[in-house]
């Protein structure tokens, strides 16, 4: 195997070429005559070679060996598809090196290089310089001379090697010392015990229900175990069924298995059939789901049904057309749903109102179809998650999108970016008057309360006007059902509502009693047992008829209050959807006041006009006076009357047809004093009418009395009745006189003269009924305007606004960081309007003032009722800094005087500007200086390296550090408008790009017709700068903790942050002028960065700060190429996409000018320069210099000019230990 890796490196020292061909590798050789390369040796590329892999051990074969030298100057990114194309293993960066250094001659040897039965075996230090090898002595003794030398040769190589290798390890503890700690840790168990049990107990009161620590306890189950047990079948995802949607099952797979989107054209053009089905996997944290795509459910079974976790959605309801779920609300319930549309295209309105994520694919940016296909993915997976969770907790999963949009709005007060859920408050139980309080103002009891209110109101007319006799019963009992449920509602307000009874003295408790009572009035059943009745035609019948009329007139008065109860179906019209209105979902007390008070007295009013209007227009009198007068008349024709007998028979009969004629009413009966009732009868049978003229409204004067039946009233002889049972009491009218008179005209009060007449009212009494439902409706129209004139101007003008004032106060103290925008409406300039925007105004004031930083004193003395509190005590947060400086401020500032505020200003737009777009805040402005700061979470970040730890302390693992840090997230929204979760990773990142966008937008304005043309413009600033001015920053970026809070005191606070990490980004900035570059990034800033980021950043030097002897690594990122789109893309929801360097180019297209060769070179001679090897440093940074000249190479150079122990060579002095101090600070 020694002589394939040797026949490599022998091509490559020669520069002979070599080439791959159907995974062969072919060694050419040059013919010296004609120039040409012939074939000198062909070998299979899956030869093993002696060059192993540091990690595994595993050796590499040929191909891969000859694809990583052919690509040795590509990145890794560009290297990865190079070993994809010819299907060669990929040689890792740790190992790319070092073979690469072999090959081309630069290194004798290496300790990767060897036989599979001579592998090195490590040693300590001491034993590879000291202990004698027994068995390389014995060798010596037997052997030849000169086969001891080469032997010994050998060995003194492999001892250079090893004594190299472990001159750069140092010591860890071993596992006993690692346990070793001063900490006593005797309570831990009898904590952990005493907890137990306490859980225990709460699990016991709970009926028992697992508390969050019991179901901690449980062991974790893998996803893709959870859905083989949860799951039925193989997951489905449904696709739209038309060929002439963006996605259909002619182009699926691609998009969603490779990232890449091909139309349905270029599909059929490649003779592509649709499949009634199709399986894909997908990978995802190296484990491998398999998905079945279909575009049709007619053929599932109940199974499959269980099964489809995800739908495409095509933005027409007709998608849904023989699903088992009947709308499309409930299969995004039950599924993921999620909607591809083309950038250019109208999104669908229906889309818009169903629960589906969006996802835009741009025909000019086909890179961004991997971002779109694993934002797809992740949607997809995040559902499945939660589906699988809440199965296994037993909850439906139709339930899953209610409980998570709960779960995301619960916080916790100590940690408020880290979703956890141990960390959650449980929301309090509802005490019973709660409950009760809110089945009362529920939206159901109002509408059925509401429709009763409205029956009672008609009922009684309705029944009078519409139905006979026989009706009654059922009416009455519909009322008395409304009487009970009225008076339960009011015994429920009185036990549950606060403030309702108020001691005997609250007024709705009172109308409402008083409402309900006024009901048994119209019950019918209730009053006869009040006033009495009877069913024969005596004086105590005609009495109770009477006494039920007068009762029935009372009732009608009284149940006018009612209308009061109109106020509750208000309230179920009272929800407002407008999104524009900034309401609290309860009234202000100043509005409650003011809207009571407005209502009390209105109804005070209207009841008023109710009792006084009948009074006036004498409506209260339904008896008509010429019933009661005439027959007056006829009882006294037979008595004084009739003293001298003057009076005859037919004079009488003569004023009884005239009675019958003009008295306007259906007879019943009717009996004259002194006259036998058979001769009543029996002219009550005789008795004639005349013909009515309607159009005069009188009697036809020259008609003859010929007519039956009265014209006016309908009225007949045959209408002659002793028997009323079948007649209501209300409908009998009876008129009658008991007195008796002498015939002098004297009142004989020792006898009883009775004279009565028996009216039929129940044609009257029905018109009456139809006037008052009339009369009732104008009262409601009235009453109704009524309320909405008096509270309009008052809600318009002070309730509205207060209103909004208190919400925008509650709106900050909940975030202080929102939005505090009002809406403008130039049609009110009032007072109240004014101090609307105000407010408005203080809120971003607050913002600005305070920052992030200040967060808590904003959000604790606005959500509060105490005194101004803003010496709140410091919280210890993690966060990343950017720190940058105007360069040669005070040279401008001196030229620009005044004008410089609009400088310092233009460049904070661009600085402030590019951080917020990227989830950053800005904290401090002083003078020329910036403070910006990415907030990760509160405390310390678990698996954060310090500068402050020792070289000795243990690093994290990156699967522990993950696990630990799961769930810490931050909910920001950046450039998008709907806030979505930060992991700390893409915070990191995006505090990277951030600067970057910074670097460019400050190099742009610095163009012709940029922001900066004024002050280039500048005739002595040109002046001042020999003609070479030019604005520019400086940047450094560093990660750490910090003490968040507010520094002053009670007459000045700032809200910033104080720490060593502070203080470390300021020295990065401070030290880009040293080495001539625009931003610095320390060594654990880094280590937080994902690593496609780190692969575009460049190590520089490593040094140690003032105030510190721990050395740091130096980076930075290179731009060559400032003419790269980097605003961050925000999707048709408002949601900001996340960054992801894995599937886009921006990184690579900021570094297209700069020769990738370049980078290569200079990092080989900047581990030359800190291995101490300063001579092939030299050369090396020398060689990087002629291809492409820039700061750190030169400031390098000068350093192993200068430093050097050797004045004619390139020798590291004694004190090299690979950092060197840093001159300033």
């Amino acid at each position: 195997m020694t002589s394939v890796l040797d026949t490599v490196r022998a091509a490559v020292i020669a520069n002979r070429p070599m080439a791959v061909e159907n995974r062969d590798v072919v060694f050419y050789v040059i013919n010296t005559e004609t120039g040409e390369k012939e074939e000198s040796e062909r070998l299979p590329g899956d030869t093993a070679t002696a060059f192993h892999s540091k990690a595994t051990k595993k050796s590499y074969d040929l191909l891969a060996v000859v694809t990583c030298m052919q690509y040795a100057d590509l990145s890794f990114a560009e290297y990865l598809p190079k070993c994809r194309a010819v299907q060669a293993n990929i040689v890792s960066t740790v190992d790319k090196k070092e073979l690469i250094a072999y090959l081309k001659g630069d290194i004798d040897s290496s300790v990767q290089v060897y036989e599979p039965t001579t592998a090195p075996k490590r040693k300590a230090a001491d034993e590879t310089s000291t202990a004698p090898d027994v068995k390389s002595s014995s060798i010596t003794q037997e052997g030849s001379p000169s086969k001891k030398a080469k032997e010994s040769k050998e060995e003194n190589e492999q001892d250079e090697a090893m004594k190299r290798i472990m001159s750069r390890e140092y010591t860890h503890r071993d596992r006993t010392t690692m346990m070793e700690t001063p900490k006593a840790f005797d309570n831990v168990l009898s904590n952990f015990e005493a907890l137990l049990k306490e859980e225990k107990d709460k699990m016991d009161k709970s009926s028992g229900k697992p508390s969050l620590l019991m179901h901690q306890a449980k062991q974790v189950i893998p996803l893709r175990v959870a859905m083989k047990n949860k799951i039925p079948e193989t997951p489905i995802i449904v696709v739209p069924p038309g060929v002439s949607d963006l996605i259909n099952m002619l182009n699926v797979r691609d998009f969603l298995e490779d990232g890449v989107y091909v139309t349905t054209a270029q599909k059929k053009s490649e003779g592509q059939r649709k499949q009634a089905s199709i399986m894909i996997n997908y990978t995802d944290n190296e484990e491998t789901y398999q998905f079945r795509l279909v575009d049709s459910v007619a053929r599932l079974n109940d199974k499959d049904w269980k099964s489809i976790v995800g739908v495409i959605v095509s933005g027409h309801t007709w998608q849904f057309k023989g699903w088992k779920w009947s709308f499309p609300m409930e299969v995004f319930k039950r599924c993921c749903g999620i909607h591809i549309y083309a950038h250019g295209t109208s999104l669908n309105e229906e889309v818009k109102k169903w629960d589906v994520k969006i996802l835009m694919l741009h025909p000019h940016k086909r890179h961004l179809d991997k971002v779109a296909a694993r934002e797809f993915w992740t949607q997809l997976f995040a559902y499945i998650k939660h589906r699988v969770m809440l199965q296994l907790l037993g909850i439906s999963c139709c339930l899953f999108k209610r409980e998570t949009s709960a779960m995301a709005t619960v916080k916790t007060g100590k940690v408020a970016n880290k979703v956890s859920p141990e960390m959650q408050k449980m929301a309090p139980v509802p005490g019973r008057r709660d409950q009760v309080l809110a089945h009362l103002d529920g939206r159901t009891s109002n509408i059925v309360l509401g429709l009763m209110t409205i029956f009672t109101l008609f009922a009684d007319d309705i029944r009078v006007s519409g139905f006979n006799k026989s009706a009654d019963s059922t009416f009455y009992v519909l009322e008395l059902i409304c009487f009970v449920f009225f008076i339960i509602e009011w015994g429920c307000n009185v036990y549950a509502r606060p403030g309702y009874a108020n001691k005997g003295m609250g007024f709705t408790f009172w109308m409402d009693f008083i409402a309900a009572l006024s009901i048994l009035a119209d019950v019918g059943w209730i009053t006869d047992a009040l006033v009495g009745t009877s069913s024969s035609n005596s004086i105590s019948s005609l009495q109770a008829s009477r006494a039920s009329r007068a009762g029935t007139k009372a009732g009608r008065l009284v149940k006018l209050i009612r209308l009061i109860r109109l106020i509750r179906v208000s309230r179920i019209f009272r929800t407002k959807t407008d999104a524009k209105e900034a309401k609290l979902n309860e009234p202000s007390k100043v509005g409650k006041i003011l809207t009571e008070l407005t209502t009390r007295r209105l109804i005070v009013l209207v009841l008023v006009m109710i009792i006084i209007l009948p009074i006036i227009d004498q409506t209260l009198t339904a008896t008509d006076q010429y019933q009661a007068n005439a027959l007056y008349q006829l009882h006294r024709m037979t008595q004084d009357y009739n003293a001298t007998g003057g009076i005859s028979i037919d004079d009488v009969q003569a004023l009884f047809n005239d009675y019958v004629r003009n008295c306007n009413g259906v007879i019943l009966d009717i009996y004259i004093y002194n006259i036998d009732k058979s001769i009543t009868n029996v002219w009550l049978q005789s008795v004639r009418f005349q013909s009515y003229s309607n159009s005069n409204s009188d009697w036809i004067a020259s008609s003859p009395y010929t007519n039956t039946i009265n014209p006016i009233t309908g009225w007949s002889a045959s209408m002659l009745t002793t028997d009323y049972s079948p007649f209501r009491a209300a409908d009998l009218n009876p008129i009658f006189f008991y007195d008796c008179y002498n015939p002098d005209g004297t009142q004989n009060a020792t006898i009883s003269c009775y004279t009565s007449v028996e009216f039929y009212t129940a044609s009257s009494n029905a018109s009456d009924a139809q006037l008052a439902v009339v009369k009732t409706l104008v009262i409601i129209f009235v009453f109704g305007f009524s309320i909405y004139f008096f509270t309009r101007d008052a809600d318009h003008l002070v309730i509205g606004p207060i209103e909004r004032m208190m919400e925008l106060v509650n709106r900050l103290a909940k975030n202080p960081l929102g939005n505090t925008d009002i809406e403008e409406d130039m049609s009110q300039e009032y007072e109240t309007r004014m101090l609307e925007k105000t407010m408005g105004k203080i809120g971003r004031l607050l913002q600005v003032g305070f920052g992030s930083a200040g967060t808590e004193i904003i959000s604790k003395n606005m959500g509060g009722t105490g005194e101004l509190n803003v010496m709140i005590p410091g919280k210890k947060i993690t966060s990343i800094f950017g720190f940058g400086i105007i360069e040669h401020f005070t040279e401008t500032c001196s030229v620009l005087e005044e004008s410089v505020i609009t400088y310092i200003n233009t460049l904070a737009d661009i600085v402030h500007t590019d951080a917020n777009i990227y989830y950053g805040a800005a904290n401090k402005n002083i003078g020329a200086a910036f403070l910006l700061a990415w907030k990760i979470c509160d405390g310390t970040l678990p698996g954060m390296r310090d500068p402050r730890d020792s070289a000795t302390k243990p690093v994290m693992s990156a699967l522990e550090k993950a696990e630990k840090r799961e769930g810490i997230s931050v909910q920001l929204c950046a450039a998008g408008f709907a806030p979505r979760a930060i992991a700390p990773q893409e915070l990191v990142d995006s505090a990277l790009m951030a600067v970057l966008k910074m670097r460019i937008d400050i190099h742009n304005a610095n163009l012709p017709d940029g922001r900066f043309q004024l002050y280039l413009n500048n005739s002595k600033l040109q002046e001042k700068f020999d003609h070479h001015f030019g604005v520019h920053m400086g940047f450094g970026l560093h990660i750490g903790w910090a003490i968040e809070g507010a520094i002053g005191s009670k007459y000045k606070i700032d809200a910033s942050y104080l720490s060593p990490n502070v203080n470390m980004a300021a020295r990065l900035e401070n030290a880009t002028g040293q080495f001539q570059v625009s931003m610095l990034i320390s060594e654990w800033f880094m280590d937080e960065l994902s690593p496609f980021a780190k692969n575009y950043c460049r190590k520089i030097d490593r040094v140690t700060v003032k105030g510190s002897e721990i050395p740091m690594d130096l980076w930075t990122f290179d731009i060559g190429n400032y003419d790269v789109d980097c605003d961050p893309i925000v999707d048709p929801n408002g949601v900001q996409m996340p960054l992801d360097f894995k599937t886009s180019d921006v990184l690579s297209m900021l570094q297209e000018n700069i020769p990738k060769f370049f980078f290569s070179t200079f990092t080989d001679g900047v581990q030359a320069y800190l291995d101490g090897d300063w001579t092939k440093a030299h050369l090396l940074l020398s060689s990087a210099y002629d291809i492409y000249r820039d700061g750190p190479t030169s400031v390098l150079l000068n350093i192993l000019k200068n430093e050097s122990s050797d004045p004619n060579g390139y020798v590291c002095p004694s004190w090299w230990k690979g950092f060197r101090p840093l001159t300033e600070k």
